[in-house]
């Protein structure tokens, strides 16, 4: 189940950095239509909730359910793109100007680290350390796919926004 997980989640991030290294300075930090986000300010923000790595090392226990129970939960909630989500406070982005290359480095070294961290250790394991508001404690795989569909619908939205960039 590993490689699925890697797989997925690496062309996910590919298509993410790919998108965001298109722009310019000027088209990462453009609000596209009121309301939205800067690309930028969405890199932020997902580079914030890429620090569920830190979730993924922490204390972890045997599963005593199926790994992937709340996957399909998870992936039916945040590809739906009809609706729309407030972030936790922890992972809104900052205001003003955010500095592309710097941000879109420090983004590329964290999705590493994500793949890596899929890829060589047991994602079967219950994280302990934090949960994911309104589901409770996720497995490792759990949190990968999460991470995975939370890259996705932002990726999406980025999609919508470059017509007006």
């Amino acid at each position: 189940m590993n490689t699925e997980i890697v797989k997925s989640l690496q062309q996910s991030f590919n298509e993410l950095t790919g998108i965001l290294s298109a722009l310019d300075q000027q088209q990462w930090n453009k609000v596209p239509f009121e309301g939205s986000w800067t690309p930028g300010q969405v890199a932020d923000h997902l580079f914030m909730s890429y620090d569920a790595i830190e979730t993924l090392k922490g204390n972890v226990v045997q599963t005593s359910r199926p790994i992937d129970a709340k996957r399909a939960e998870i992936e039916k909630l945040f590809l739906n793109f009809d609706i729309k989500m407030k972030s936790p406070d922890f992972i809104i982005p900052h205001e003003g100007t955010i500095e592309k290359t710097e941000l879109l480095k420090s983004l590329e070294l964290r999705t590493k680290e994500l793949i890596d961290f899929a890829g060589s250790n047991d994602i079967s394991l219950t994280c302990t350390d934090f949960e994911l508001p309104g589901d409770g404690p996720l497995t490792r795989l759990e949190w990968l796919a999460f991470i995975n569909v939370h890259t996705k619908r932002h990726t999406h939205q980025l999609k919508k926004m470059q017509p007006y960039l």
